[in-house]
């Protein structure tokens, strides 16, 4: 797994705007206790809400279980009892546009083609 970078990294009252920069490329998010925005979509997920955390043929979600300031977990049943992590850059890349309704509609027709 590659690793991401850092390139800003602000403290705010409310949470910490970090600017972080991977493979998956450049992404601005903004982390308050138990909550992550995706500043280029505003997309804001918190502990619990539903979230893409890997793809192949379909794309899989989990519950988010934890948010840091470093990366985002996930309880998925490939994990059997371990932990699923993503890096804040490849966490904001997939999931700066998601929409659970096109996630079932994308995985509902992939599945009549497997």
């Amino acid at each position: 797994m590659a690793k991401e970078q850092v390139l800003v990294e602000e403290k705010l009252k409310s949470g910490v705007l970090k600017r972080v920069k991977g493979i998956w490329g450049t992404f601005d998010v903004f982390i308050e206790k138990n909550k992550i925005t995706i500043m280029k979509s505003r997309k804001e997920f918190k502990v619990g809400d539903i979230a893409e955390y890997d793809s192949w043929n379909l794309k899989y979600t989990a519950k988010i279980t934890s948010i840091t300031q470093n990366s985002v977990t996930f309880d998925t049943l490939r994990s059997r009892g371990k932990k699923t992590r993503l890096q804040l850059n490849e966490f904001s890349y997939r999931n700066q546009n998601f929409d659970s309704e096109e996630w079932q509609k994308f995985n509902h027709e992939e599945m009549l083609y497997l």
